[in-house]
């Protein structure tokens, strides 16, 4: 207990963020960021495989890619490591269907002539 006439300690103000908190939040910014980049750098590889792909393919990793990159959008500020997972899921799928499932569903380019 305080005696009578000494100060009490003062209290860190609530509204001034830490520097902890300055530095996860800095952080975030830059998962969120390199992962919607990373995902938006992977549109000419998921061009690629659609360029081999038949119709219901090209539309289902259309609507994959852009699922996947509106819910990183989505989540960029509350759940800020999510679209630098995307970004890796959206990796290995373009992997694993264009390069090592291709062959074996026959999305291969025919020779002309």
């Amino acid at each position: 207990m305080a005696s009578v006439g000494t100060s009490l300690p003062r209290l860190p103000r609530q509204d001034s963020p830490s520097q902890s908190s300055r530095v996860r939040g800095l952080l975030g910014l830059l998962c969120a960021a390199s992962g919607l980049l990373l995902m938006i750098a992977q549109v000419p590889f998921f061009v690629s495989i659609a360029l081999t792909a038949p119709l219901t393919a090209r539309i289902g990793l259309g609507a994959l890619w852009l699922l996947q990159f509106t819910l990183g959008v989505h989540w960029r500020s509350n759940r800020p490591m999510l679209p630098l997972l995307l970004a890796a899921l959206m990796t290995g799928t373009w992997y694993l269907l264009g390069v090592v499932a291709a062959p074996y569903l026959g999305w291969t380019l025919e020779p002309l002539g």
